[in-house]
């Protein structure tokens, strides 16, 4: 993860800090990243229109962790369908033309 996603992370950790979404108290910076390996990045991949980003997991990580999603699957930034998913998952599905 570079610097520049790293400070973008934490803007957002301390904006829900500040709204009250997420419980204190508030971590330093180092330790809000040395704490957690939420901060991996996952390939993600469109099974749609092949578009591809590198995304934190931080933003999957509770509904893996609840068991509500057995992957990650958000709506693609570029065409917006809910057809986001893993490059691993994508390389699995695509084979079998899941979408037709």
């Amino acid at each position: 993860m570079s610097n520049s996603q790293k400070k973008n992370l934490y803007r957002e950790y301390e904006l829900g800090i500040a709204e009250g979404f997420i419980p204190g108290p508030k971590l330093s910076f180092d330790n809000y990243f040395k704490n957690s390996d939420l901060f991996d990045m996952i390939e993600m991949k469109c099974l749609d229109c092949h578009f591809e980003l590198n995304l934190s997991y931080e933003h999957f990580s509770m509904d893996v962790l609840h068991n509500e999603a057995a992957f990650p699957l958000d709506f693609c930034p570029e065409c917006g369908k809910l057809q986001f998913v893993p490059k691993d998952v994508f390389k699995k599905l695509i084979p079998f033309n899941v979408l037709k």
